[in-house]
């Protein structure tokens, strides 16, 4: 543990928060909504996330933007 901790929240970008817990040595930081404790990230949870296959990625995009607008609206390119 860090003194001060460093903590995230939900909306902190994944290449960002890989950078702060590779500078600092850091395998795990906590996720804070205003002063509550709602999750952990690990160095395992952004290897997930950043790892992914980019047909993968322009699937799950297309699928969002589904919900957002109806099928075939848009084009998408990984």
């Amino acid at each position: 543990m860090s003194s001060p901790p460093l903590t995230t929240d939900s909306q902190t970008d994944a290449a960002e928060l890989a950078t702060m817990m590779i500078d600092r040595g850091l395998r795990s930081v906590p996720v804070v909504d205003q002063d509550r404790l709602v999750g952990i990230i690990t160095r395992r949870d952004l290897v997930c996330v950043i790892a992914r296959d980019d047909a993968l990625i322009a699937a799950d995009v297309r699928r969002r933007l589904e919900c957002y607008s109806g099928p075939d609206r848009w084009t998408v390119h990984a």
